[in-house]
């Protein structure tokens, strides 16, 4: 998944800083542009992995309050 996804990481940062006609998105890595534009990959691959893992694989896990709810009917 990551290796199909990742890569369109750049192209959507890239996207992002035409629309707002910036070239880096901070100065905090002189020459190597922002911290999100060393790591925008790393970024997106997050956001569609907790996307993918919470509402896709784990859609069915219990919430602690279930389990909670649970305990207490067994009595």
């Amino acid at each position: 998944m990551a290796s199909l996804i990742a890569p369109f990481a750049g192209f959507f940062a890239s996207g992002i800083k035409r629309a707002y006609k910036i070239k880096d998105f901070s100065n905090a890595l002189p020459g190597h542009g922002g911290f999100v534009d060393r790591f925008d990959c790393i970024i997106f691959m997050y956001i569609i992995s907790g996307g993918l893992l919470t509402k896709v694989l784990y859609k069915n896990a219990l919430a602690i309050s279930d389990v909670g709810t649970m305990f207490t009917e067994l009595n």
